[in-house]
């Protein structure tokens, strides 16, 4: 039986597709990304950090969970989009 050793080490805090903003320890650690938002991407070779895609970004950055926070569904969002990647645009097309 083969085993993830990855898994093992890395608490499942996040999945992919989960919304996430910089935490507040990650903002005095990185200034320039407090308030920032994204998306989960997938996981990294590091045991503890998830890669994400910030809102306005091409390319994905590695961050430590310590530095990320969940966003959680508000009223403005509905439980059934939560942890869903969301660009600002609805697309008519999809929703109907």
């Amino acid at each position: 039986m083969p085993v993830d050793l990855l898994g093992d080490f890395m608490k499942q805090d996040f999945s992919i597709g989960d919304r996430v903003q910089i935490s507040t320890l990650g903002a005095s650690r990185r200034p320039r990304l407090a308030g920032k938002v994204g998306t989960i991407v997938g996981r990294s070779i590091y045991a503890n950090s998830v890669s994400v895609r910030l809102d306005g970004n091409k390319t994905t950055s590695t961050f430590h969970r310590d530095y990320l926070q969940l966003i959680v569904a508000g009223p403005e969002q509905p439980e059934c989009y939560a942890g869903l990647p969301h660009s600002g645009i609805i697309d008519a097309k999809a929703v109907t």
